[in-house]
């Protein structure tokens, strides 16, 4: 155990970010045992355009004590902005509020920066998107975020001879990259159509996903309002068969799948540090 010191994690992003975030908090927790606080403001403040996306904190939803760090520590409006700017950026202001602003980006070794940290305080930013932090307590932080889980009625079909696509809000019919990646899709599922009769599409896109895809059995998910997105996780991990695009929070819909024996195909390009044993990069 080190020195207690005041320990501060911004959340920030949607809610795969988010999820990436809690597990590293918990992995920290358990590494320094002291309290981690959070930082559940800054992160979806709307001023200066800091959430451009509008999205919004929802680890709430999940039965953890967490630790709420007090405003004042926070950042906030355009004072917090500047002041931000300055701790990050130059020692000189670091030292005058007593701020060690540790980047993910920047630092190899977390623990070890706070460990040497001489000041009380420290804030922590980054998106901590390496399986390592959620593989250490996996059985736990699962438990944990399906107690956010919202049930929904949904009748599936076979779920053998099925796969869910997930799909992010692009439009993918405008880019070469974009039509690249469906054409892929496309290729993958007419080689595949043997295997697979059920293709069950989760995206917001509907009109214009369902018509670039070949493929005889469609059937769509409409996704709830980002409000609900727990409740599109429980769907997604119903599946067995996923086909997912780069985006964290499918990525959490395919790897809270309850099947053991789950494949989730990925782009060619899938972050190397969130493949396992159940992803094969091939679309």
């Amino acid at each position: 155990m080190i020195k207690k010191k005041n320990i501060t994690l911004r959340i920030v992003g949607g809610l795969g970010n988010q999820l990436f975030i809690f597990c590293f908090l918990y992995y920290l927790s358990k590494k320094l045992k002291i309290p981690i606080f959070i930082d559940r403001y800054s992160g979806y403040q709307t001023y200066l355009a800091s959430n451009k996306y509008n999205q919004i904190f929802l680890l709430d939803k999940i039965d953890y004590d967490f630790f709420f760090q007090k405003r004042e520590f926070c950042f906030l409006g355009f004072l917090g902005k500047v002041k931000r700017f300055l701790v990050k950026n130059f020692t000189i202001f670091s030292n005058f509020f007593d701020v060690d602003y540790i980047q993910e980006k920047n630092c190899k070794d977390i623990l070890l920066e706070i460990k040497n940290s001489k000041k009380n305080n420290i804030y922590i930013e980054g998106y901590f998107q390496d399986i390592k932090y959620f593989i250490s307590h996996k059985l736990y932080l699962i438990k944990k975020i399906e107690t956010a889980f919202i049930r929904r009625d949904f009748k599936l079909v076979n779920l053998n001879q099925s796969i869910c696509l997930c799909l992010s809000n692009y439009s993918y019919g405008n880019t070469l990259e974009n039509k690249i990646y469906v054409n892929n899709i496309n290729f993958f599922l007419k080689k595949n159509k043997n295997k697979f009769k059920y293709l069950y599409i989760f995206s917001a896109k509907y009109d214009e996903i369902f018509n670039l895809l070949n493929f005889k059995n469609k059937i769509f998910i409409k996704p709830q309002k980002k409000i609900n997105s727990f409740q599109n996780l429980y769907v997604m991990s119903k599946f067995k068969y996923f086909i997912i695009d780069n985006s964290t929070y499918h990525w959490w819909g395919a790897s809270l799948s309850s099947f053991k024996d789950k494949i989730v195909y990925t782009q060619k390009d899938f972050n190397s540090k969130l493949t396992s044993k159940f992803f094969k990069k091939i679309i």
